[in-house]
């Protein structure tokens, strides 16, 4: 397994050290406080840098009461961009990454030998499965600790769960301690997946009539006051009451359109047709995964969809139960399992030598963005030229696989978040030294005008214009006002003329 766990190591490894600072990471990197308002609600600030662990811990405990409940992965993300270098991050998400392979590989073959065929399926379902999930496992420090560290000590915990279900003699104590305390910490990392996994827990005490091991209970007791931790946080109730309380559709169509989503539907069909019994000793075998699948659905659905990445756990949860219907439908057949694990490894090594480039090419722009924001005397930051060699990506024939298996920093970088967000990341380059250095970041390319224009649109002086919080984006003619107002930047594009000006210099 330790050859294996390496190669997708390595693999990672490549990758992620081209990870993207978002706005959440320029955030962490701040000491948050609560500020009262004269209306009584409470407004966060960010004012001074996060310096050490002492300074992550007492902004996380304002953000328990007013921001979010994740106090213990929030803690460790702030500690990492305030005072941490990049390799620091990338060590720890390689090494999360590897636990990830590990603990996948041996929950999907409980039961089964683990042969070098097995392993390297789980490794490429993994990297080629999961687009919606993968993105955040590589993407910025936030999301990593996110997504990659709670999925693999989620994993792990169920992995050492099972291995608990039979009473064990001459178990030391500090093992049944390492034990519990391993379920404390993974039930109060992240609630879409703490919050499933606990109903999965509480079902398999069910079922099993209550008959388990006293490890086993120390465990389900440990994971149960974690989520319970998480879950009640204050802060969660007062985001709650922020956002209102809707339903979540779109959830259901978000996971539909995962790969191992929709595989693993299609095994179930195909396997209870070919051999029922596999269904059902699947399901029974993985009866906290799949209930946890379930639940975490609904939770999406019902309470707190904001995004594909709120999912990750039902895709994990997904991938387990899709290569155990897998194996155990081929447990005899070796050359079936040589001939799937041969091309896929080699499909996983090549998707990842294309995501190699092209996020190398997406940190290249970034560095350029700090760049500007660090040298440009006016405050503005535009990217229209380096982001002029990515359209031979957006044209090639390779465009569905970037699309598919990459996350599009092109255009999430600079997204709304990113528009609105010049203070935070002004402090974030600055060590909060000056607020104030980033002015605007102006759109990348025309095209991102002409959908700006197009998708929200409104009149200045007659003249079709959109406004976005930092600048105002106008087609047709120059604004003619005493004083006038120069644009900051004017570009051509569909024999138009598009001109940029700065919000605050232009009251409307």
């Amino acid at each position: 397994m330790l050859l294996f766990v390496l190669l997708g190591c390595a693999l990672y490894c490549a990758n992620e050290q081209w990870f993207i600072y978002d706005i959440d990471d320029y955030a962490f990197s701040t000491i948050t406080t609560g500020v009262a308002n004269a209306d009584g609600t409470t407004s966060m600030s960010h004012e001074r840098p996060v310096d050490s662990l002492t300074d992550a811990v007492t902004s996380q405990a304002a953000c328990y009461k007013f921001y979010n409940g994740r106090f213990l992965i929030h803690g460790m993300v702030q500690w990492l961009c305030g005072t941490q270098p990049a390799w620091v991050v990338l060590l720890l998400n390689t090494l999360a990454w590897g636990l990830l392979i590990a603990s996948m590989a041996l929950l999907c073959c409980r039961g089964m030998r683990l042969t070098w065929t097995r392993m390297l399926i789980s490794l490429s379902a993994l990297w080629l499965l999961m687009p919606g999930a993968t993105y955040m496992f590589m993407g910025s420090v936030t999301g990593a600790a996110d997504y990659l560290w709670s999925g693999a000590m989620t994993l792990l915990f169920l992995c050492a769960f099972y291995r608990c279900e039979s009473p064990a003699t001459g178990v030391r104590v500090l093992v049944s301690v390492m034990l519990t305390l391993l379920a404390l910490v993974a039930g109060a990392m992240q609630e879409s997946f703490s919050i499933g996994v606990s109903a999965g827990l509480v079902a398999y005490a069910i079922v099993r009539k209550l008959h388990m091991p006293a490890r086993q209970w120390a465990m389900i007791v440990a994971y149960l006051l974690g989520t319970a931790l998480i879950v009640f946080a204050p802060a969660n109730f007062v985001r709650a009451d922020m956002m209102g309380h809707s339903l979540h559709p779109e959830a259901l169509m978000a996971v539909a359109k995962y790969p191992v989503f929709d595989l693993m539907v299609l095994a179930m069909v195909v396997a209870w047709f070919v051999n029922r019994q596999v269904v059902k000793d699947v399901i029974s075998g993985n009866l906290v995964i799949a209930v946890a699948l379930v639940v975490n659905l609904l939770f999406a659905m019902c309470v707190a969809f904001t995004g594909p990445w709120q999912l990750t756990s039902v895709a994990l949860c997904s991938m387990v139960l899709l290569l155990q219907v897998l194996y155990r439908l081929f447990i005899n057949s070796r050359w079936f399992l040589v001939t799937l694990a041969v091309p896929l490894m080699a499909g996983t090594v090549w998707i990842a030598s294309v995501q190699y480039r092209y996020r190398s090419h997406m940190w290249n722009i970034q560095r350029e963005m700090f760049s500007q924001a660090l040298t440009s005397g006016d405050g503005l930051v535009s990217l229209h030229k380096a982001f002029d060699f990515n359209r031979a990506y957006e044209s090639s024939w390779l465009a569905p696989v970037y699309r598919q298996y990459t996350r599009n920093f092109a255009r999430a970088l600079i997204n709304d978040d990113q528009e609105c967000g010049n203070s935070m990341m002004s402090k974030f380059l600055t060590n909060c030294a000056n607020p104030a250095l980033v002015k605007a970041l102006l759109p990348a390319t025309p095209q991102r005008i002409e959908r700006f224009l197009n998708s929200s649109s409104m009149r200045v002086d007659g003249i079709k214009a959109v406004r976005c919080e930092d600048y105002i984006i106008v087609r047709g003619n120059m604004i003619e006002r005493s004083p006038a107002v120069e644009p900051c930047q004017e570009y051509a594009f569909n024999g138009l003329n598009y001109y940029v000006y700065i919000a605050s210099e232009l009251a409307l």
